[in-house]
């Protein structure tokens, strides 16, 4: 992840996590639900996959504000290694783990995700709106296999729609450059990446795979 994409999530960590809790006016609120209704249905379904292993230890690569953190331990994760390299999202993951009384279950690694120094290999890793910032996935991804003992969540933005192109000009306005994927370039990178299979599954602006190591 670069620096000027780090910067973004710093200066606008507050922002973004109102997603999340909905602190925002009525309006606001309303257009999150109706246009952003991908970013809940990922929370679904990476849930889901948690809740399929058996107390998983879980890497969570691009962790931002923490919401995913109690979800995951409710679903049965019995340790998260949370990796996120924007201070100020980080701060608000620690404040909210502290809050939820779950602090002890996670361990927290403010830096870039190929600069972390991994103690352990977690049976399960998520990458959730992590690979829209990164202008190559292969290097990530195959740092992502090798610290998974068992399966890889994450998710791709869909390249060519409407929205990819609003959003990529909305960001880059701010300073901060995204990336738009196709399904044939996401199945090459798997490929090129060592994963055993996978299954990509498409909605709203998202590509979601699921993939074995």
């Amino acid at each position: 992840m670069t620096d000027p994409v780090i910067r973004h999530f710093h200066e606008t960590a507050d922002e973004f996590d109102t997603i999340y809790t909905g602190e925002k006016n009525k309006f606001s609120r309303w257009l999150d639900h109706k246009l952003r209704w991908d970013m809940y249905e990922r929370l679904r379904r990476t849930i889901e996959v948690i809740s399929q292993h058996n107390a998983p230890s879980v890497l969570d690569i691009g962790a931002g504000t923490g919401r995913f953190f109690k979800p995951m331990i409710e679903a049965g994760a019995r340790h998260i290694v949370a990796v996120e390299p924007a201070a100020r999202m980080m701060t608000i993951a620690r404040q909210l783990a502290a809050e939820q009384g779950i602090s002890e279950k996670i361990d927290f690694i403010t830096t870039p995700f190929l600069d972390a120094k991994l103690n352990e290999v977690c049976d399960v890793s998520i990458a959730i709106g992590f690979y829209d910032y990164i202008p190559n996935p292969v290097e990530h991804l195959r740092r992502a296999r090798e610290a998974t003992a068992t399966t890889m969540v994450a998710t791709f933005p869909r390249a060519g729609t409407l929205r990819a192109r609003i959003r990529k000009v909305r960001l880059s306005m701010r300073g901060c450059p995204s990336y738009y994927y196709s399904r044939e370039q996401l199945e090459a990178a798997l490929q090129a990446t060592g994963y055993s299979s996978w299954e990509i599954d498409t909605f709203g602006q998202l590509l979601f795979v699921v993939a074995l190591v």
